[in-house]
């Protein structure tokens, strides 16, 4: 687990990417890094923000671009997320 919020000298302070494994990162700690493989597991908690507002495009802007090779957006609940009617079919794979 890392967090940008924690002090000099913390074991949440430092993180090593070359370690294999999964690594825990808090949204907004994600700026600046980057992985093979992202997963968003809550984008469900957006749902109350309007899909169409700058902050919330660019958080995800900021969330999607950390992923090299994989992004997978996740949610809780029967409906999906106003936040994915922007995304054509063609660039996200439902199911």
């Amino acid at each position: 687990m890392y967090t940008s919020r924690a002090t000099q000298g913390s074991r949440y302070r430092t993180l090593d990417l070359g370690r294999p494994g999964v690594v825990l990162v808090h949204r907004a700690s994600a700026k600046g890094l980057g992985f093979d493989t992202v997963v968003i597991p809550d984008t469900h908690t957006d749902a109350a923000v309007d899909p169409t507002s700058a902050a919330l495009r660019m958080t995800y802007y900021v969330l999607a671009t950390r992923a090299r090779r994989e992004l997978h957006l996740a949610y809780e609940g029967d409906a999906e997320p106003a936040l994915y009617a922007q995304v054509g079919s063609g660039d996200l794979l439902r199911g």
